[in-house]
């Protein structure tokens, strides 16, 4: 899926740009780049999950997996691992959206 969507951004690029010519490579590393994978936005304003110095265990990664992460809620501080990483956690969200 994500290949897919790589040569179609290409793809418009390239209409959008007819003199820029640059290597499938380049280009993804170009795209990849615009990408802050830390920064979302959410309701329509830009929240961030925090990064703290101390790690913990991710909230919703069963005790087995052990994952230790430095992510965690912007609002109510539950670390989230990569996997799980959103703007906010899902109680949060769903309490945000309930409130809206």
């Amino acid at each position: 899926m994500l290949n897919i969507a790589g040569i179609n951004s290409q793809i418009i690029f390239s209409a959008n740009n007819p003199k820029t010519n640059l290597a499938r490579r380049n280009f993804l590393r170009e795209l990849a780049n615009g990408f802050d994978l830390n920064r979302q936005e959410l309701f329509g304003t830009d929240q961030e999950a925090q990064q703290n110095a101390n790690p913990g265990r991710c909230g919703y990664c069963d005790w087995k997996k052990n994952r230790k992460t430095r992510f965690s809620c912007f609002k109510c501080n539950t670390y989230m691992c990569l996997e799980h990483i959103t703007a906010i956690c899902k109680p949060c969200r769903e309490s945000a959206l309930q409130d809206q």
